[in-house]
């Protein structure tokens, strides 16, 4: 078994927090509406694509000697998580509807209409609540497109020139996201514009670039900072990758040198929750639409608005809002995964002693 690196679960903690609060300010009902669009932006550098680098730094080369076997450990590592999460939502799918939770539209009204969302959801369908799930499919498609690629250039070339290869292989797959025509199965756009960062994650762990950021850790946090809020603020890059495709990989790479640097220095690296929220990270990602509805519950109560209002996806949204109900939000959308996730390992280990 692999030694997990700290500053890893501490960068994925402050990534899955960023996710969190990306939605926290968000609401997606017909259409995306924001009060914190800078901010929005800024998180949306390093929230996601974070998770990418970091899948990427851990790829191990050996997968090129048995390549069919390394992709199917690949999709079963991502698929059946994707898989169990979107089965329970679909499971107790009316129950939401009927408890207000999600829209009535969702609501499944005979066994083949049920079965029909089941296939549906093998082949890549979300279930309402489970909308940061795409991040799975993408990193499916991501990991088993990289292992085909560095089969290849693994067999024809040695060294730097193979990673090289690999790096034109990653642009030339993002020039083929920017195609309309392509299919948009297992959000395919996505995971080709997120190869190039998982291959810059791959590059980082290859040629040991983390003991540069070591060296001199203090200036690169600052400087990556800087950057990145930098172009937070002038460049709308996080909401509208098209605007500047250079300029969206370049915020993006800085973000998440900051987070990388950050999470290394000695006041953050002590941070045990920081850690543990990147331990569960995943089981974040997965509900935590659902942990934000007692706080959206409790909003509604507040303003005196329709029941309907909780089945606003991801947050209830009103105009001029405190700035204490995104805190709410972020809080409830990251303790109440974390706490299932304790759960399940406390009665996981119960079972086996």
């Amino acid at each position: 078994m692999k030694k997990r690196v700290d500053y890893l679960d501490t960068s994925k903690g402050i990534a899955i927090l960023a996710v969190v609060v990306s939605h926290a300010i968000s609401n997606a009902n017909g259409g995306l509406n924001v009060d914190h669009l800078i901010l929005l932006n800024w998180l949306s550098f390093f929230n996601v694509s974070t998770f990418f680098f970091i899948n990427g730094f851990l790829y191990n080369e050996s997968c090129v000697g048995s390549p069919i076997k390394a992709i199917i450990k690949k999709i079963k590592a991502y698929y059946i998580p994707y898989i169990s999460f979107n089965m329970f939502f679909l499971v107790i799918n009316n129950i939401l509807v009927k408890a207000h939770i999600i829209d009535a539209s969702y609501y499944i009204a005979d066994f083949r209409t049920f079965l029909i969302a089941f296939v549906k959801l093998l082949f890549g369908k979300i279930q309402s609540l489970t909308g940061p799930m795409w991040f799975l499919r993408a990193l499916i498609l991501v990991s088993v497109m990289y292992i085909l690629v560095d089969c290849v250039s693994s067999r024809i070339l040695n060294g730097k020139y193979r990673y090289i290869f690999n790096g034109i292989a990653a642009l030339l797959v993002t020039l083929i996201g920017e195609l309309t025509f392509i299919p948009t199965t297992f959000n395919f756009p996505s995971a080709c514009h997120a190869f190039v960062i998982y291959y810059l994650g791959v590059v980082y762990h290859k040629f040991e670039a983390n003991n540069y950021v070591k060296r001199y850790i203090a200036p690169i946090s600052i400087i990556s900072t800087i950057i990145s809020v930098t172009i937070g603020f002038t460049f709308m890059v996080g909401i509208q990758r098209s605007i500047s495709m250079p300029i969206s990989y370049i915020a993006a790479l800085s973000s998440i040198i900051m987070v990388l640097s950050i999470s290394q220095l000695r006041s953050i690296s002590k941070i045990k929750t920081l850690k543990y929220l990147g331990t569960c990270s995943l089981e974040i990602m997965a509900l935590h639409f659902l942990a934000f509805k007692p706080i959206s519950f409790l909003l509604i109560r507040f303003y005196n608005l329709e029941i309907n209002t909780l089945t606003d996806i991801p947050v209830v949204r009103r105009s001029n809002l405190s700035a204490l109900w995104y805190v709410l939000y972020s809080i409830c959308g990251t303790t109440l995964p974390a706490a299932y996730y304790f759960t399940k390992k406390a009665i996981g280990k119960r079972i086996h002693q």
